[in-house]
């Protein structure tokens, strides 16, 4: 009975994690899924959903005043819809992620074609500009804050920092032009090198940022005076915290957390971590 019932409920779970619009049937199919293993008993009018129940394996109570699952098939159930779900998640990330490594990339090959000796001037205005079209989106003050810290790290240092973050930290935002303006923040006003996307991990997508060589102490300051007030970032309540976000940052980087940031910890883990390098 698992295996009979076994497609018809995929092609839900698929329709239901893939549709950016998605049907009304599929949609109450999963509230009568959501219902199993409580005391309360899906129902339904369309007789659309009806049939769609009867096919996958719900069956009518012996009231008759619900529908409810087998207890044979609910752990098959679940075990094919946590699948999928990790599935359709993990393919809607490539395809948002594969935008951005390309334009990461000609970042790379542009570099690596150019000669860039000369000393490299921070320029105020387009800098701002670049920071007040991404600051409201909700990942940009731990992408910030720990941008605030590399710069401040390399100030006084004979060797070059690099930051190191997941691509996710570009991707997995409410924005799709964030990951953009991020990369021209740091490729354009900031003249970092990124790591090139062959070279990265392809489990963490976790990619090296250089910082510039060619940037001064004095265009390093002119930099950090333009970048937004060290903060956290906004609580539940909406509210800002100003508190300083330095101390924080390395005490995630030391390999524990806390829950006192207010974003989601593969954010502030993945955006803030940071370490050297003697090249």
């Amino acid at each position: 009975m698992v295996e009979e019932n076994s497609k018809d409920w995929k092609d839900i779970c698929r329709a239901f994690y893939t549709g950016d619009k998605k049907s009304t049937v599929v949609q109450e199919v999963m509230n009568a899924f959501a219902t199993v293993g409580t005391d309360e008993l899906y129902r339904t009018d369309s007789k659309e959903t009806e049939n769609v129940l009867r096919t996958i394996g719900f069956q009518i109570t012996k009231d008759g005043k619900g529908w409810e699952l087998p207890t044979e098939l609910i752990v098959s159930f679940e075990e094919t819809k946590n699948r999928i779900r990790k599935t359709c998640h993990l393919e809607a990330a490539e395809k948002r992620r594969r935008p951005l490594e390309n334009l990461i990339d000609r970042y790379v090959e542009e570099q690596r074609k150019n000669e860039r000796e000369k000393d490299f001037v921070v320029d105020s205005i387009f800098m701002r500009k670049t920071i007040e079209s991404i600051e409201k989106n909700p990942g940009a003050s731990p992408f910030l804050n720990g941008l605030r810290a590399c710069l401040r790290d390399q100030i006084g240092s004979n060797r070059v920092m690099r930051w190191r973050f997941s691509d996710a930290v570009l991707t997995e935002t409410n924005d799709q032009t964030f990951g953009k303006e991020a990369v021209r923040l740091l490729c354009d006003a900031l003249d970092f090198t990124p790591e090139p996307t062959k070279s990265i991990d392809r489990d963490t997508r976790t990619r090296s940022w250089f910082v510039s060589s060619r940037i001064s102490d004095f265009n390093i300051r002119r930099a950090l005076l333009e970048l937004p007030a060290n903060r956290r970032g906004f609580s539940a309540t909406g509210k800002r915290d100003n508190t300083d976000q330095i101390r924080h940052t390395r005490y995630i980087e030391s390999g524990t957390c806390c829950d006192s940031c207010g974003f989601a910890c593969y954010r502030i883990v993945s955006s803030c971590c940071f370490g050297t390098s003697a090249n």
